[in-house]
């Protein structure tokens, strides 16, 4: 653990030499590469669900839907999974 004070200019030096450091053990392991690589992979499929969740909400089937769902899982009347179903259904109509 390091301490260092950008106001009074204290430690900013060693702090700094100890990234390097670390950016440099990175590097020569390989670990950085791989960590950038899951990082792009991980934004791959974090663009997917996003489209994903911007298409189905944008469905107009899946709108009809989604009132009365959301009422019934409040209420009880409907499990999360059950409403989920009917949602993907909702959607997946069109596209059979």
């Amino acid at each position: 653990m390091l301490s260092c004070s950008a106001r009074e200019s204290a430690g900013l030096d060693e702090v700094w030499d100890r990234l390097k450091q670390h950016r440099a053990l990175l590097d020569s392991t390989g670990r950085l590469t791989a960590k950038r690589q899951d990082q792009q992979v991980d934004w791959t499929w974090t663009m997917v669900r996003d489209e994903l969740l911007r298409r189905l909400s944008a469905d107009p089937a899946v709108r009809d839907v989604t009132p009365a769902l959301e009422r019934r899982v409040r209420d009880g009347e409907l499990t999360a999974t059950l409403a989920a179903e009917e949602i993907l259904r909702a959607f997946g109509e069109r596209r059979d």
